[in-house]
């Protein structure tokens, strides 16, 4: 089995802002290189459709991710 290229975005209005650190996004990279899987795009934007749907796009066609894997903040934005 080839290698698994995987993508990560972390959707979250305070880490796009950087007024905080986006940290389970680095763990889960973390995570995902321990298992041997390539992590080929790592993203954060903001926590909206049109913000996260440009680098799903991008991290599908030009990263050629076999997985995305996303995350974002459990609360609700303004």
């Amino acid at each position: 089995m080839s290698e698994l290229r995987i993508g990560i975005i972390t959707s979250s209005d305070s880490c796009a802002a950087g007024t905080r650190e986006d940290l389970s996004g680095k763990a889960l990279a973390a995570l995902c290189e321990e298992r041997g899987w390539l992590v080929v795009a790592y993203h954060v934007c903001q926590d909206d459709q049109e913000s996260l749907s440009v680098p799903m796009q991008e991290i599908a066609d030009s990263e050629r991710a076999d997985i995305i894997f996303t995350r974002g903040d459990p609360a609700p934005g303004p």
